[in-house]
């Protein structure tokens, strides 16, 4: 106890105790609700595009860093009455500056632009005005004399997973959004409340005088009684934010004691072992160095927060490219994200002794998945995403626990040291989410991601006494990774060029006539993946340098890595594109997943193949003569392979999300202008586009809007189902082209068509022969008259079978992965039965 100031009011700081823990919950759990809900909300606007995510997370890591700032220069120097009163005046008004969802707009020109200016209006200021909560309820308590406040952040930590969790888990299947909405409004104004309160109850607890301490520029307050268990009697000078603010860790004691670091491990990893916080007479810490220019030593602290983040972001692209944008898919890394933050600045942080050995082949796992996921080879969905969030839990544990470590020995540096882990991780989330899309034609985030951590982990500080370098105006060399002379290192590089990069590349160019060959070289570069990363390791010399020229390898598979012949790649906001030639066939590829193929022999170009191959159920029914349809509208382009289905006096409208696709279709495929038909191209989401569309416009309407194998919620609700019949004549059909790898989108369709009183049809051709025909799966739904119209004859299109369960069908308020995990069971089609009534 501090003998130079009174001691506090325990019966008022024990219930002002309570009531800041509950705020601190409160705030981190609608902060963590509303950035899914958020993300939700912008989906069908950006045609369900994988990047909506990624984009989101750097804005939300800004905005969080905004928010520390602005508690910083509100609270840093002292808290007064009037500042308190300010602030919370400030927070009242900010939680009620909102746009109403109905109220977006869909993205008109630059994708990212028109994202943050959404995010802004939807929930800007509100969640500038939560993130500041639990940074300000610290403030107070230590201004109002109170002991150690890791509770606060404890509480935060529960709060933000708690809330992370109970979006995808609870909120989203029990709930409609506007409910949802209405709930976290709510929920905002009692926080403010809350808050105003807490307040109060620490204004009348304070000992009477608040003192500045001008060594972290915080403040400082006596240590009070023990209102809580967890508390510890002495409060640290400035506990850092809380991990759960993704910006920065947890304020849990630091001064916990721990085993000794023992010294006999290799260079970079000495201070991995043993964590477990200072000792009594802390070592020094080799990351602490006088001698090092302060932006250096800002680098090195922020170097871990950035790799962990940039991870984070980089595994979800990977994760809901080829699956869905749900914010369930959404939740799962960033919680394990949190987790890690919290483990690291824990009172007893994970002992990471023996980790110098295996962190080599956790670079090696990444690195080889990721390669395994380029060459196509087939890998279980669930598996291939289990192994991307063990490798990204593993690694963002041992960055973050890095990044305690290079915490200063003093409070001085810990403002600053909390800034640097602040803006490393708005820094991650900015690469990925904004600069990846302009520099790499595919995912190359993630392997550059994997190349960060090591640079994190790996990286040595400048040694005392090194001479500035010529022309750095910062007298230091450049924080970049060790190239010391080391007359093997070409050497090196050389056999990553050859063995990672050009033969892997060079055998799936030539698929599909060298594919044993490609299982030999990709084993080959795995094994040789990990030789080099443990030798680099072993050595300790270029290490990161190695790492770079790994991912640097596997980045080019991108470029010229594709199978066959490439000739051209397009990475933007909406997905990935390849158009490339393999034999006599060109190739349109979105994602992971095949969408357009034409031959390149003259006498068979323009004839559809694979997915519409008139041996395929869509085939056959649209290569059918006499035509039962004169005008035909089409959600999704593709390259275009419907039109060629058309005949004169036809007309083919198409509805393409992506002017890139268009492009794309227009310079590498001929079916537009080969097709008899009279075609038009309108650039825009399908649905809205509908919408301008004249009434009964058209006999056939085809969903085929998927990109890879992502589901394009928003197409496939009610009310999207009620705005394709709006532009249907009474006896149109429409048709869902629902082919997925992963999930089975039948029974979900079937439960919308019976909810609006239509009937359906179900068409597949599981296990065709014919090389050149692909397995596909169509849904069509209509009136009797229009199904019996359009499908009369064909014997292969029939309704669900007898005692068919329906999903419960999605709307526009209310969708959830959730509904669907089930569907990944075997759907039956009937054995030619009648049709079948709801």
């Amino acid at each position: 106890m501090n003998a130079d100031h009174p001691r506090p009011d325990a019966s008022a700081m024990a219930v002002a105790g309570w009531l800041v823990r509950g705020t601190a919950f409160l705030g981190s759990f609608l902060l963590f609700v509303v950035q899914p809900l958020a993300g939700k909300e912008l989906l069908p606007r950006a045609g369900g595009s994988f990047m909506v995510w990624a984009v989101a997370l750097a804005f939300f890591q800004v905005a969080l860093l905004g928010a520390y700032l602005l508690v910083h220069l509100a609270f840093g120097r002292a808290v007064t009455g009037g500042r308190v009163a300010a602030f919370l005046a400030w927070a009242m008004a900010a939680r009620t500056a909102w746009m109403p969802a109905d109220q977006l707009t869909a993205p008109e020109t630059s994708f990212t632009l028109w994202e943050w200016r959404a995010l802004t209006g939807l929930v800007g200021l509100p969640f500038l005005a939560l993130g500041t909560g639990q940074l300000a309820l610290q403030r107070w308590w230590q201004a109002a004399g109170g002991a150690d406040p890791a509770f606060i952040f404890a509480a935060s930590n529960a709060g933000s997973l708690a809330g992370l969790l109970a979006f995808p888990l609870v909120i989203e299947p029990r709930w409609t959004a506007p409910t949802i909405w209405a709930g976290w409004h709510l929920g905002t104004l009692a926080w403010a409340l809350a808050m105003g309160a807490c307040a109060l109850l620490l204004r009348r607890g304070r000992p009477g005088g608040v003192t500045p301490d001008p060594a972290h520029g915080g403040v400082t307050g006596t240590a009070g009684g023990q209102a809580f268990p967890d508390q510890i009697a002495t409060a640290p000078a400035a506990p850092p934010p809380r991990p759960s603010e993704i910006l920065s860790p947890s304020g849990e004691n630091p001064d916990a004691e721990t085993p000794e670091r023992p010294s006999d491990l290799p260079p970079g990893f000495a201070e991995l072992a043993g964590l477990i916080s200072r000792a009594d007479s802390p070592a020094p810490d080799p990351f602490d160095r006088q001698d090092q220019p302060p932006a250096w030593t800002f680098f090195d602290q922020a170097l871990p927060a950035l790799a962990g983040s940039a991870l984070l972001a980089a595994t979800t692209n990977l994760l809901t490219m080829d699956v869905a944008a749900f914010p369930l898919l959404w939740a799962v890394p960033l919680a394990l994200y949190l987790l890690t933050w919290i483990q690291a600045f824990a009172a007893r942080p994970p002992d990471l002794t023996g980790w110098e050995d295996r962190f080599p082949d956790l670079l090696t796992a990444g690195f080889s998945l990721y390669l395994i996921t380029q060459l196509g080879f087939t890998l279980e969905a669930t598996v291939k995403g289990a192994g991307f969030l063990v490798i990204l839990y593993f690694m963002a544990l041992i960055c973050h626990t890095v990044a305690r470590h290079r915490q200063p020995a003093e409070p001085a540096g810990l403002t600053r040291f909390y800034l640097a882990l602040a803006a490393g991780g708005a820094l991650g989330s900015l690469f990925v989410g904004l600069g990846a899309p302009l520099v790499f034609s595919g995912l190359g985030e993630y392997p550059f991601a994997l190349f960060l951590g090591a640079w994190a982990v790996w990286r040595t500080p400048p040694p005392a006494g090194t001479a500035p370098l010529a022309g750095s105006k910062l007298g230091a060399r450049l924080p970049w990774p060790d190239l010391t002379l080391d007359p093997f290192l070409p050497i090196r590089i050389g056999g990553l060029l050859l063995i990672v990069g050009i033969l892997p590349a060079a055998f799936n160019r030539g698929m599909p006539e060298t594919g044993p060959f490609l299982v030999t070289a990709a084993v080959g570069a795995m094994v040789y993946l990990g030789h080099a990363l443990r030798d680099a390791a072993r050595r300790g010399q270029h290490r990161a340098f190695v790492v770079l020229a790994a991912a640097l390898c596997l980045v080019g598979l991108d470029a010229w890595g594709t199978s066959g012949t490439l000739r051209e790649a397009i990475r933007n906001f909406y997905g990935l594109y390849k158009v490339y030639d393999s034999g006599d066939t060109r190739f349109l590829q979105m994602g992971s997943t095949l969408h357009g193929h034409e031959s390149l022999t003259p006498a068979e170009r323009g004839k559809p193949l694979y997915y519409y191959h008139p041996a395929t159920p869509i085939g056959a029914f649209l290569s059918r003569r006499p035509s039962t349809w004169e005008r035909l509208g089409v959600v999704g382009l593709g390259a275009g392979v419907l039109a060629a289905f058309g005949e004169p006096g036809q007309t083919i409208a198409f509805f393409e999300l992506d002017p890139d696709g268009l492009g794309l279709a227009r310079r590498w495929f001929s079916y537009l202008e080969r097709s008899p038909a009279s075609v038009t191209v309108a650039i825009g989401d399908g649905r809205l586009a509908l919408r301008a569309a004249a009434t009964s416009s058209f006999d056939l309407l085809i969903l085929d809007a998927f990109s890879s194998d992502a589901i394009p919620v928003h197409l496939l609700t009610l009310e999207a189902i009620a705005d394709y019949r709006r532009v249907l004549r009474d006896d149109g059909v429409l048709l869902f082209h629902v082919s997925n790898r992963h999930f089975d989108l039948r029974r979900l369709l079937v439960g919308a068509a019976w909810r609006l009183g239509l009937e359906v049809r179900l068409a597949e051709n599981p296990d065709p022969e014919d090389p050149l025909v692909y397995p596909t799966r169509w849904v069509a739904m209509g009136s009797p008259a229009g199904l019996a119209r359009h499908f009369a004859g064909l014997p292969d299109w029939t309704p669900p079978a007898s005692g068919t369960v329906p999903l419960e069908p999605w709307t526009d308020q209310h969708s959830s992965l959730w509904s669907i995990l089930g569907s990944l069971q075997e759907f039956r089609l009937p054995d030619r039965r009648g049709p079948h009534a709801p």
